[in-house]
């Protein structure tokens, strides 16, 4: 994808993507989601302190790609729900309700994940 161009979306009457792009789209999607300086994983996404970061992925996004602005909302929500998968993912593949956080802390982190987050994530859970 060239860096100056910005990839028109198609999308139905809901907002929802659906035309020859859309995979292209919801791949971009995926990607901000496990980004950590876009998602980090330590915050609570229905919290005050994550707008700044939705305000963020929306801005790359827009950078990205062209569609209308009903389509926002439904970006968010996509980018909500990958990032939660992606945390469910982590834990049932590197945490153990056996080990102490400080075991768990010692095995060697998932390579994409930021340290902090992940120190933070393992605490919480």
């Amino acid at each position: 994808m060239d860096p100056n161009e910005r990839v028109d979306v198609e999308v139905n009457r809901h907002g929802v993507p659906c035309g020859p792009e859309s995979g292209l789209f919801a791949s971009f999607l995926g990607v901000v989601a496990r980004n950590g300086l876009f998602a980090p994983l330590e915050l609570n996404w229905r919290k005050a302190e994550f707008r700044p970061y939705k305000a963020k992925i929306l801005y790359l996004v827009h950078t990205k790609f062209r569609y209308p602005p009903a389509t926002t909302k439904w970006i968010l929500k996509n980018v909500n729900r990958r990032w939660s998968d992606h945390k469910t993912k982590l834990k049932s593949l590197y945490y153990d309700p056996e080990l102490s956080v400080e075991e768990v802390l010692e095995k060697p982190n998932p390579t994409d994940v930021i340290d902090t987050h992940w120190q933070t994530l393992v605490n919480r859970w």
